[in-house]
């Protein structure tokens, strides 16, 4: 990804040079979109597991005792996998009602900043999960 660095110029010159770099700002470079769709689909592959890794996920929990309290016979139950769905519907539907937010802070931030408040809150959302017990 090149950089064109700027010398000397006259007032024309100076004119055209910073109409130049302001147009190849709002259109990025071909090496900086490839650099961008690849960083995006890194992070959709490291951040969407959870999600799409659920059903494997719910089985280790269940083996674990999350929510074994509900059951009378003792874990696994119908009422500990209906609580741990719970947890799968809450989190599919907070992604949903995050979808127009997350498209505002895009349009006004840039996707520089999405990405970092996303990394933030998925950086949290793992911190959390990984202090909780099953007590």
């Amino acid at each position: 990804c090149g950089h064109v660095a700027a010398t000397a110029l006259s007032d024309a010159d100076t004119d055209a040079y910073q109409r130049r770099v302001s147009l190849e700002r709002s259109n990025p470079s071909k090496c900086a979109s490839v650099m961008l769709v690849f960083i995006g689909a890194v992070q959709s592959v490291l951040t969407s597991g959870v999600v799409f890794g659920w059903a494997p996920l719910q089985m280790m929990l269940q083996e674990e005792g999350i929510y074994g309290e509900v059951c009378v016979d003792g874990p696994p139950c119908q009422e500990q996998a209906v609580r741990l769905q719970l947890i799968y519907t809450v989190a599919t539907s907070a992604f949903c009602f995050c979808v127009w937010p997350t498209g505002l802070v895009l349009d006004n931030y840039g996707p520089r900043a999405c990405c970092m408040m996303g990394s933030v809150f998925f950086g949290l959302g793992c911190g959390l999960f990984g202090m909780s017990s099953n007590d």
